[in-house]
């Protein structure tokens, strides 16, 4: 993808601005759409049983992707399923909204400019797109294809959180420790 140091983020009038390399608002864009498009093949406008079936339509490479983006709530796939029908929808439409606003953001010419109270945005749809890529129960030390897209998106999750939080501690603080 590109280097971390490339990419940085300030505040200024009320304002997130994140500067990056030229291609990389591009790789953004995608990623969004690619979170936007399995948010919506995972039943975004149906509930329960709907979603089901529809995890039984897709290949077993894209149910899989689904399940990393929506894990189960619980251990108990009685309660899982439950807990779907109550809030899956809801949660997977707020998603949804939510990637439309960082898209209609990216869309703009030059540094990337984020009203602060758009950053949770930002936040969660970073945070949840790097589920595109990698598998949360992957061993450490496995670097399967997409680590370094979400070890990217990660980066810059990390530093709009930090920019907002300055107190926060920050992942090399914590390794030194």
């Amino acid at each position: 993808m590109t280097a971390p140091e490339e990419v940085t983020v300030k505040v200024a009038a009320g304002h997130l601005v994140i500067t990056t390399p030229g291609r990389v608002p591009q790789a953004l864009r995608e990623t969004v759409r690619a979170l936007m498009l399995c948010v919506a093949d995972n039943g975004l406008t149906g509930v329960g049983l709907e979603v089901a079936a529809m995890r039984r339509r897709h290949s077993k490479a894209h149910r899989q992707t689904l399940d990393r983006l929506f894990p189960p709530a619980y251990r108990s796939s009685v309660l899982s399923a439950r807990f779907e029908l109550r809030h899956g929808a809801a949660i997977r439409a707020d998603l949804w909204s939510a990637a439309e606003r960082v898209l209609a953001v990216l869309d703009g010419p030059g540094p990337i400019r984020v009203p602060v109270d758009a950053a949770d945005d930002w936040i969660r749809v970073l945070g949840t797109a790097r589920f595109l890529y990698v598998d949360r129960r992957d061993r450490p030390g496995r670097a399967p294809d997409g680590a370094a897209m979400s070890a990217f998106l990660g980066d810059v999750q990390l530093r709009i959180v930090t920019t907002l939080r300055p107190e926060l501690p920050t992942g090399e603080i914590l390794e030194e420790a």
